[in-house]
């Protein structure tokens, strides 16, 4: 099997990245539904590129892709482990946004939330199992698996930061780094996509509910306050409240966080034989084999500093869109 190649990794992104914002700022433009947009962007602009690039180029797609199975077991921890790790993210964005309130009153961009059961089904095909699926074969399939030349380390690590720059989302980036970290030491460790998958898959899912059911308690207190005169105006969130937050979170991740540790221990026995930041003696003999075919064909075998070019571009409009975020903050703030 050929691998794919840091490059090829690198390209991947920049393509897939300039065509999702482009595709997005002209949906948004013609006034398409949110809905639509997610659907569009998701399979044609995020999980088909990927996919049709493999294809194209003969390279087996199950293969380089870890399309392998894995038992009902595996898939229970690991939907453990991904909604026990939930208020660790939930932290790792609030920091974030404890240091943006320095600056000034944030104002947190509103993700769609569902408000009626028609539409709390139709966000879980849509958020949850679409971008499950989508964004993992992009991010933990394609360009993990193109930077393993490197180290798997630095697979995982690497391409969590560019699936967290990939949402252009400052506020989002703590969690999505972290999940991209988690759900790439799972790929790796099970040897399987649809370990990510999964787990990416449960994490949405756990988030449209959750929003699902704030819709419905806000809609009950603000019927209360109402009936007794009161009607509550938006207001901006103040640097107390986020402490307040970090402070409930984190206690609660303290406990959570330690179960999800027990269990990833446990699975890490049970896929011991593949241990991923260790290559076990037939994998270090299937690199060898591999590389040494691609000298006998002239081909160079190490990778270069320069083939990671194609992300640049990406990285530098993240930090102009992150950079007009922060505007807004400091901005709105009165001491400045």
């Amino acid at each position: 099997m050929k691998n794919l190649r840091v490059y090829e990794g690198s390209m991947m992104y920049l393509i897939t990245g300039v065509l999702f914002i482009g595709v997005s700022i002209v949906l948004a433009y013609v006034n398409t539904s949110i809905e639509a947009q997610l659907i569009l962007t998701q399979y044609l602009i995020i999980g088909m590129p990927p996919v049709l690039y493999l294809w194209v180029k003969k390279k087996p797609i199950s293969q380089l892709l870890r399309l392998h199975k894995i038992s009902v077991k595996t898939t229970l921890l690991i939907i453990l482990i991904t909604l026990l790790s939930y208020p660790i993210a939930v932290v790792m964005n609030t920091l974030i946004m404890l240091i943006l309130s320095l600056f000034g009153s944030i104002d947190i961009p509103q993700v769609p939330t569902a408000e009626t059961s028609q539409q709390y089904v139709l966000y879980l095909l849509i958020i949850a199992f679409s971008a499950g699926l989508c964004e993992e074969v992009l991010f933990r399939g394609f360009i993990m698996r193109s930077f393993e030349k490197v180290g798997y380390k630095f697979a995982i690590f690497f391409s969590a930061l560019l699936f967290g720059v990939f949402h252009f989302n400052i506020y989002n980036l703590g969690a999505t780094i972290f999940f991209g970290i988690l759900f790439g030491y799972l790929v790796v460790l099970t040897n399987s996509l649809w370990a990510g998958i999964i787990g990416h898959i449960a994490n949405n899912a756990f988030a449209v509910t959750l929003g699902f059911l704030v819709n419905h308690m806000q809609e009950y207190s603000q019927d209360i306050l109402a009936e007794a005169g009161e009607i509550p105006g938006a207001e901006m969130i103040s640097t107390v409240e986020i402490l307040m937050a970090i402070g409930l979170f984190g206690f609660i991740a303290l406990g959570t966080g330690f179960g999800a540790l027990i269990i990833l221990k446990y699975l890490r026995k049970v896929y011991r034989h593949q241990e991923p930041l260790t290559p076990s003696k037939q994998e270090v003999t299937f690199v060898y084999q591999d590389e040494h075919s691609e000298q006998d064909n002239g081909k160079e075998e190490s990778y270069q500093l320069k083939e990671f070019w194609p992300i640049i571009p990406i990285f530098i409009i993240f930090v102009v869109m992150t950079g007009a975020q922060l505007y807004q903050v400091v901005a709105g703030s009165t001491l400045f």
